[in-house]
C-alpha cells in the first residue's frame, strides 16, 4: 500500500493543490483554491486508510484514542511534509501538506450535516464538495486507488501514471509523533550500553541484555508506566491481536532511539514488552566478520540459501547483510516477507519490496504464492515455519528464483533434516531429489562471547552445494556429512569447530568458550593440545610376585639341566 500513498502524495507536486486529506467516509480530498474537493470516487473506510499508510510515518502519527495529533514534520518519499491527524471513535483523518503550505483549514464532516470537533477550526458545510475541475489531468489521480474515473473522463481511458521519482528507502525518520519520553530514555541508555535486548514488565526493574547477560536497570516500573510506554506503539489491529491471542509483534522507529523489533505480550502482572534493538547502519559481510565465501551468493540467479541457528544468534542480521550485498551489486527485484520488517533497505541497484505479515499480507505462504507473479529475482523469507512455506520456497528456488530464508535449527545437518521432515514419509524421497537440486548454501551460526565478555562474535558453519552433498541428500545418508566436511574448503565447507579454532588462535575467544561451543569436543581438544604422552602403568603387587616366581622357576630348571 506504500505505492498508493506515494501516488496520492504526488498530487502535492501540482501548484494548485496545497494539501491532501484522507478521512473515513470521504474520498481522497485535495485543497484547491482554499477549499477541499474530491480527487477520487471511492469512499474510504478506516481499514483502507490504515492499509494505505501502513509502514510509514503517517501510521504512527494517528492517535490511538480520541484526540488530535499536533502537526508533525517528516520526510516521505524524499519530500518534506507536515502531517496532522485526529481520531473520533472509528473515524480518523490525516492531512498532508508541504512544509510551507500547512494550514488550519478544516475538513468537511464525515457525515452530512455532522462534524467532528477538534479536526479543524470549524466544519465546512456538507454541500461544499464539488467534483474536481475538468482541467485536472486524469494522470494526476492516484492511479493505485481502486476507483472508477469521474463521469466527465469516461470518454477516454485513464493513462498509466507518470513514472515516480526514485523513492528513498522506507527509512522512517519519525514513526511516533510523540514517543513516550520514558521509552526514549530507555532505548538511548540501552544503545549506550551496547545492549541487544530490553525487557519492560510490571513491578520489575527494566532488564537489558548486554553480551548475553541480563542486567537490571533502574527501579521497578508500575503497571501505569508500562502501559504508557507500550500502548502508544500499537495500532488498532495490533491491539486486537493482543486481546485475541495474548501477544503481538511489531517494529517501530523512534527518533533518537533507533529502530526496534517489539513483542508485546500479557503475563501475570500485566503487559510485558521485549525490544530487540536493530543494528544501525545496515550490517555488511565485513562488519559482521562473516566468511568471504558468502559473497559467492551473488553469482547465483536461482537456488535456496538457508541461514540457521538458535533464536537470538543473529540470523536476521546475517540475512540483512546478504540482502544488502545483493542490493549493492545486482540489478533486479528483491521481495522480502517478514514478521515484522526489521531492517529497512534503501533502493540501491535493486528495487526492494518489503512486505510485513499481518499488515501487508495474511501469512508467509499467502505472500509467497503472490510473489511468484510479482517478477522477483530474489525472494527473502523471514522464517521457514511450516510445510506450505517450505514447499513454496523450494518450488520457487527450483523455478528460477534465488530464495534466502532463515530457520531456527542448531546446525547445518539438522537444517537439511528439518526441511525434509516437514513432509510426510511418502513424499520425502521426492523432496530429497528436489532439495538436492536447489540447495546452494546452508549457513549455521552461533554467537560466542569474546575474550573479555564485552561483545559477541559469530562462529559460522558453512555447507555449500556440491555433488558429494547432493548425493548424500538423495541417498538419505546425511550421517556421512562430517566426512564430506573433513575435505575442507576445497568444497566450500567450513566446520563450526574450524571457525572456533580460528577465533581461538586469533586470541578473540577463550579456550573455555571454544570447548563449550565445539561440536566434536574430544577431537577439538586433541587438535588444541596434541596427543597425551604414553606413560607405562605401574604393575600391581600380584603381578610382581608372579613375575618373581617365574624367574625362580626358570633358574631352577636351568641348573638341573647342567648337572651330569
Amino acid at each position: 500500500m506504500t505505492a498508493q500513498l506515494a501516488q496520492i502524495l504526488k498530487l502535492l507536486d501540482r501548484d494548485d493543490i496545497a494539501e491532501i486529506a484522507l478521512q473515513t467516509g470521504k474520498p481522497v480530498m485535495a485543497r484547491m483554491a482554499g477549499e477541499f474537493k474530491p480527487v477520487s470516487q471511492q469512499v474510504l473506510t478506516t481499514p483502507q486508510i490504515e492499509a494505505i499508510i501502513a509502514g510509514t510515518d503517517a501510521a504512527m502519527v494517528v492517535p490511538r484514542t480520541d484526540g488530535n495529533a499536533p502537526d508533525v514534520p517528516c520526510t516521505l518519499f524524499a519530500a518534506d511534509l507536515t502531517i496532522s491527524a485526529a481520531r473520533r471513535g472509528d473515524v480518523i483523518q490525516l492531512r498532508f501538506a508541504r512544509a510551507a503550505h500547512a494550514s488550519g483549514i478544516a475538513m468537511p464532516p464525515a457525515n452530512p450535516g455532522g462534524s467532528i470537533s477538534g479536526f479543524g477550526q470549524a466544519a465546512m458545510p456538507a454541500g461544499t464538495f464539488a467534483p474536481p475541475p475538468p482541467a485536472m489531468p486524469p494522470a494526476a489521480s492516484p492511479a493505485a486507488m481502486p476507483v472508477a474515473p469521474p463521469p466527465e473522463q469516461d470518454a477516454a481511458p485513464t493513462p498509466p501514471p507518470a513514472a515516480a521519482p526514485p523513492v528513498q528507502a522506507p527509512r522512517s525518520r519519525l514513526l511516533l509523533g510523540n514517543p513516550p519520553p520514558d521509552l526514549l530514555g530507555i532505548l538511548r541508555a540501552a544503545r549506550g550500553r551496547a545492549a541487544s535486548d530490553v525487557h519492560i514488565m510490571t513491578n520489575r526493574p527494566l532488564q537489558m541484555r548486554c553480551a548475553g547477560l541480563m542486567q537490571p536497570w533502574g527501579d521497578p516500573m508500575t503497571e501505569k508506566v508500562v502501559e504508557s510506554i507500550l500502548h502508544p506503539l500499537m495500532q488498532l489491529s495490533q491491539r486486537e491481536l493482543l486481546e485475541k491471542r495474548g501477544y503481538t509483534d511489531l517494529a517501530v522507529d523512534i527518533p533518537g532511539g533507533g529502530r526496534c523489533r517489539v513483542n508485546i505480550s500479557r503475563q501475570k502482572t500485566g503487559l510485558k514488552g521485549s525490544f530487540r534493538l536493530v543494528m544501525e547502519p545496515l550490517p555488511t559481510i565485513e562488519s559482521l566478520e562473516l566468511p568471504v565465501e558468502l559473497k559467492k551468493i551473488t553469482n547465483y540467479h536461482q537456488g535456496l540459501v538457508v541461514i540457521a541457528g538458535p533464536n537470538g544468534h543473529g540470523k536476521t542480521t546475517t540475512l540483512a547483510a546478504l540482502v544488502d550485498l545483493i542490493n549493492s551489486t545486482k540489478r533486479g527485484h528483491i521481495l522480502t516477507v517478514e514478521e515484522p520488517v526489521e531492517f529497512l533497505h534503501p533502493r540501491k541497484l535493486a528495487v526492494v519490496s518489503q512486505r510485513e505479515v499481518g499488515i501487508h499480507t495474511r501469512s508467509f505462504a499467502t505472500a509467497l504464492k503472490a510473489s511468484l507473479r510479482e517478477d522477483p529475482d530474489v525472494i527473502v523469507i523471514g522464517e521457514l515455519r511450516d510445510r506450505e512455506t517450505v514447499e513454496i520456497a523450494i518450488s520457487a528456488a527450483e523455478t528460477g528464483h534465488l530464495v534466502i530464508a532463515t530457520m531456527s535449527t542448531p546446525s547445518g545437518a539438522k537444517t537439511i533434516d528439518r526441511l525434509i521432515d516437514f513432509f510426510p514419509p511418502n513424499e520425502q524421497q521426492q523432496i530429497r531429489f528436489t532439495l538436492a537440486a536447489a540447495l546452494k548454501f546452508v549457513i549455521a551460526q552461533r554467537l560466542v562471547p569474546n575474550k573479555d565478555n564485552s561483545a559477541f562474535i559469530a562462529a559460522v558453519e558453512l555447507i555449500s552445494g556440491c555433488p558429494p552433498l547432493w548425493t548424500l541428500i538423495r541417498d538419505n545418508k546425511l550421517f556421512q556429512l562430517p566426512n564430506v566436511q573433513q575435505r575442507g574448503r576445497s568444497l566450500g565447507m567450513i566446520r563450526l569447530d574450524e571457525s572456533l579454532m580460528a577465533l581461538l588462535k586469533a586470541d578473540r575467544i577463550t579456550e573455555e568458550t571454544a570447548l563449550a561451543f565445539a561440536e566434536q569436543k574430544k577431537e577439538f581438544l586433541l587438535q588444541l593440545r596434541g596427543p597425551a604422552p604414553v606413560v607405562a602403568a605401574p604393575q600391581s603387587n600380584t603381578a610382581q610376585k608372579m613375575g618373581d616366581m617365574a624367574a625362580r622357576a626358570r633358574g631352577m630348571f636351568g641348573k638341573k639341566d647342567k648337572e651330569p
